[in-house]
């Protein structure tokens, strides 16, 4: 009774051990013909991917903007963008590596020439070479989960003649070195749970570092890589899941366990992104075009821009600029442009930069009190008159809706009035200090630069001055539109003046400036605004798709279409839906042993759990990678499934393996189906290539691909005969824009002849201001002498005209 008792305790512990060790099998290091083989699968990817590399010579989708970055990075000039920076630093770092020339010229828009060839050159090299090395890192993924060579093998060469795969890696785009990381990523992970035999060894801690480093360098390229982490967080719980239902364990090893994991997949991966925004934060120092969305103390901090000590206390007769507290907001600003519609009354909106007409100088509500010599200080509930300086005009409000946001809650603000006209009860706001702290000064009750928060509420309709998302059309020079409305969000309505002066001012009077951040302030500022900004890209897209269709290879992206030839990204379908068969079979599988085994059924052994497990977690890489993005609905395109049909290739040579192994036992047909797989699916690579290289393709051969037309290839773009593509016939240039920048303004009037910088010493503008302030009161006197003149020479004339109609009466009364 003892020995069997003990018999089944040590099967069982064996059964546990299965499900804990072999999870993936002890593998044979590569010897040197494996090596080969990798080597020479790469080099094929490799001349596969830079064949008529630049062809087009010309920007083509998105590339527009990761070439700029490479080049803003080049030039130590500040970088912002929804993504984060490793992927565009390592372009850098390879035009830096590739091109020495420091006079690098930006592109400007999708379909340009490239100013430079060798530049485009180096940067597509870069992105090619990472995607030819997907490859290696296939084959290790696959080969370190099945054993199998064959499998290895083929799931290379699947990767290799994807056309999507082949498309993204041609082009300066950041979504193959992303990629790259993943692979990487989970490379490193086969590599750790081949250590499980000799958990906690020197190979094991190795194993989980590099996978964490590989981790924190796909979350530091792109912020996809989060669904990366999701999946070995599944494969952590999965393994823990285990140790806790085998009883031999001690809870302390279990324990043990998951202080590693967290410190590895969790712990390493955020100080390498840490370290990645440290070389973004020491090589982006310079003011570049992306400022204007950073809080001051994080702009002013770059070089190139300069900020001034300023008065800190604001009083009646201070010119000022006022910043909305939204940093990307701007400037309160006006200029000699009206509405076209409605009132016609001067436009006021928000500039994102400060310059002249964004000086503003605060008048009494009472006239006859501004008078600049006595300071009164600003303090919770003045009320003001705010005149633009350059135009005379005081910022007002009325009963009118306004023309962009045309809602009843809000009401138009304009300039009215002008120098020598004092203005009406509509030019008064009254001021609301925020009980908001400052992070560097107190206000004391009253309102300082920099520090105080506060509100403009409209005395007459109690309304709150407001900066609009939307921004003007032509006619408004593309300035953000600015309203006065009721029950608004507070930051849309809380404002902090800027600049400061003050020339009746003492002497000793203090002044403060604003202080410069650390590094965590701009680490922590940088990332609120990519997890914020992602979600403000644009309004949708031509080619976007529904993450739905994406497995079916529905929604494809046309690039450019030019001299009746096309760049189209456009996958495989041979490998695309045999991915898609497998994780839909593999899925069905898993349910049917499910139930068996709740129904007390056993089946299969060690080999049926080794390969149920191993395409089960490349399956459920596929899964994580793809099915976020159902939730999405704009600016997804059919290339951000890639991530998911990497995975699901190594899960179809794992697949395969089982296959082989299990199904049919390494017979020759399994060779044969193999080699028969691979062929048709090169043959298939070969017929849509002129979509990925731009290579002539006659219409009626065209047609055909469209398979009754489930693709729309634009057949009829094509000309009818290749001998058509050498004569001088011009057909239309079609290239497909990019999705708008969200950090990058389209703000014509910045360059405006009315808008000139700023001038540091505010004080310059004060006799100006005098200037024409006594003018326009001598100007209005004048006018109203005249009006004066007319009026008294009109009731003269009329009291003449009276007298004689009186005589006349009169004297037709005596006559008779």
């Amino acid at each position: 009774m003892g020995k069997s008792t003990s018999s089944a305790v040590q099967n069982e512990k064996q059964r546990r051990n299965v499900r804990d060790v072999e999870l993936s099998r002890p593998r044979k290091f590569f010897t040197s013909r494996d090596f080969g083989i990798v080597i020479l699968l790469t080099v094929v990817a490799f001349a596969i991917r830079v064949q008529r590399l630049m062809i087009p010579s010309k920007v083509v989708f998105e590339e527009l903007r990761y070439i700029n970055y490479a080049l803003d990075y080049a030039s130590n000039r500040f970088v912002l963008d929804v993504y984060p920076p490793l992927g565009k630093l390592l372009l850098s770092f390879g035009l830096t590596f590739f091109n020495s020339d420091p006079n690098l010229t930006r592109v400007g828009s999708t379909g340009q020439e490239f100013p430079s060839i060798e530049t485009a050159r180096s940067l597509r090299l870069i992105v090619a070479g990472f995607g030819s090395l997907l490859i290696p890192l296939m084959y290790g993924n696959v080969y370190l989960s099945s054993n199998s060579k064959s499998a290895a093998f083929m799931a290379s060469v699947f990767a290799i003649f994807d056309n999507g795969l082949i498309t993204m890696s041609r082009y300066v785009m950041i979504e193959t070195p992303t990629l790259f990381f993943m692979g990487l990523t989970s490379f490193c992970w086969m590599y750790y749970e081949n250590q499980q035999k000799h958990p906690f060894s020197t190979k094991w801690h190795f194993s989980l570092l590099s996978t964490g480093i590989s981790l924190g360098l796909v979350i530091s390229t792109k912020l996809s890589g989060v669904f990366t982490l999701l999946w070995l967080l599944a494969l952590v719980v999965f393994h823990l899941w285990n140790l806790l239902g085998d009883l031999s364990v001690p809870i302390t090893r279990i324990i043990r366990y998951g202080f590693n994991y967290v410190f590895y997949l969790i712990g390493i991966p955020m100080v390498t992104y840490l370290a990645i925004f440290t070389v973004h934060s020491e090589l982006a120092v310079k003011s570049s075009t992306y400022d204007s969305f950073l809080t001051p103390e994080y702009k002013y901090a770059l070089k190139n821009n300069k900020f001034e000590e300023q008065y800190a206390d604001v009083a009646y007769g201070s010119l000022v600029t006022i910043r909305n507290a939204i940093p990307e907001h701007g400037y309160l600003h006006s200029n000699e442009l009206v509405y076209p519609e409605g009132t016609k009354q001067q436009i006021i909106s928000l500039t994102d930069r400060p310059n002249q007409n964004a000086l503003w100088i605060i008048e009494h509500d009472n006239p006859n009190e501004n008078k600049r010599e006595n300071v009164e200080l600003l303090e919770d509930g003045s009320i003001v008159r705010l005149r633009h300086i350059m135009t005379g005009r005081a910022l007002h409000s009325h009963d009118h809706r306004p023309l962009v946001s045309n809602h009843d809650w809000q009401l138009e603000v304009s300039g009215y009035g002008g120098f020598g006209f004092e203005g009406d009860g509509n030019d008064l706001y009254r001021v609301q200090i925020l009980d908001r702290p400052s992070r560097y000064a107190s206000s004391n009750g009253t309102v300082e630069a920099l520090n105080t928060y506060f509100r403009l509420i409209h005395v007459f309709t109690n309304c709150e001055l407001m900066t609009s998302h939307r921004r003007l059309p032509d006619w408004g020079q593309d300035h953000r539109e600015v309203t006065c409305c009721r029950n608004c969000i507070e930051r849309s309505t809380t404002w902090v003046i800027e600049s400061n002066f003050h020339d009746a001012m003492p002497s000793d009077a203090r002044k403060i400036t604003y202080r410069k951040p650390g590094f965590f302030e701009k680490f922590i500022e940088a990332n609120k605004l990519m997890w914020l900004k992602d979600r403000k890209m644009g309004d949708g897209h031509e080619f976007e798709s529904h993450a739905l269709t994406w497995p079916f290879l529905l929604g494809p992206l046309r690039f450019l279409s030019d001299q009746g030839l096309q760049v189209y990204f456009f996958g495989n379908p041979v490998v695309w839906y045999s991915v898609l068969s497998l994780t839909l079979f593999f899925a069905l599988v898993m349910l049917f042993f499910i139930a068996r085994w709740n129904m007390g059924y056993k089946d299969g052994g060690p080999n049926v759990y080794h390969y149920s497990y191993n395409i089960g977690k490349f399956s459920l890489a596929w899964l994580i990678h793809w099915a976020p993005y159902i939730l999405e609905t704009d600016r997804v395109f059919l290339y951000h499934y890639l991530p998911a049909l990497y995975f699901g290739i190594a899960a179809l040579g794992v697949g395969w393996s089982f296959v082989g192994v299990v199904v049919l036992e390494r017979r020759p047909i399994y060779s044969f189906i193999t080699t028969a797989f691979i062929v048709l699916m090169v043959g298939v690579y070969y017929l849509y290539s002129p979509f990925t290289f731009m290579t002539p393709l006659t219409r009626s051969s065209c047609q055909p691909l469209e398979l009754k037309g489930s693709w729309n290839f634009r057949c009829n773009s094509y000309m009818e005969s290749l001998s058509q593509y050498n004569s001088d016939k011009v057909s239309p240039v079609y290239y497909e824009r990019a999705a708008p920048h969200p950090f990058v303004y389209n703000d014509p009037a910045g360059n405006a002849d009315t808008d000139v910088p700023l001038k540091e010493n505010l004080g310059v503008y004060y006799p100006v201001w005098d200037a024409q302030v006594e003018m326009g009161y001598k100007v209005a006197a004048e006018e109203k002498a005249a009006m004066e003149a007319k009026e008294n020479a009109e009731k003269a004339a009329s009291a003449e005209s009276a007298s004689v109609s009186s005589e006349e009466t009169s004297h037709n009364e005596s006559s008779q």
